[in-house]
């Protein structure tokens, strides 16, 4: 009569690998289910921290939950809007600086608290938009964006 081997447990495997060897082996290999989002492609995202007016931070996240937009879309759309008239409205925002002979001074032209709205944005869309604060000689990132901001919320309000 042939005997039965016992069984094995299961992810155990009948090797001449000595057991110890293969669990350590198996606890240190790590795996990692793939999402159907994965598959599809990840798309690329960084996080995005503007420092905006109060007043406009706070009528910006009005205006995105009003209209169910996105941050990110929103501040597209305002730069889109404002695409051809950036440059007349960065060169009127821009700080102004003065030399006391020993330091260059900035003055704000926009005084009043501030606030920071964070958000996450594709890579290649932001990309873009640090392209345009170059190509308009604008001071920042957040000055680009709040000058295109306040053009689109006082034209579409009215």
């Amino acid at each position: 009569m042939d005997s039965i081997p016992p069984e094995q447990p299961a992810g155990v495997s009948a090797s001449p690998v000595k057991v110890g060897v293969r669990i350590k082996a198996l606890a240190t290999h790590a795996t990692k289910t793939v999402t159907s989002r994965e598959a599809k492609g990840r798309v690329d995202t960084a996080p995005v921290s503007l420092s905006l007016p109060t007043a406009l931070a706070e009528a910006t996240t009005t205006f995105a939950k009003k209209n169910s937009v996105s941050y990110p879309d929103l501040v597209m759309d305002a730069i889109v809007a404002s695409h051809d008239e950036l440059h007349e409205l960065i060169a009127k925002a821009n700080s102004t600086a003065e030399s006391d002979g020993l330091f260059v001074r900035t003055q704000r032209q926009i005084a009043g608290p501030r606030s920071m709205r964070s958000f996450r944005m594709r890579r290649d869309n932001l990309e873009v938009i640090d392209q345009l604060a170059k190509k308009v000689a604008a001071e920042s990132r957040s000055k680009l964006c709040r000058v295109a901001l306040e053009k689109f919320l006082a034209s579409s309000s009215k």
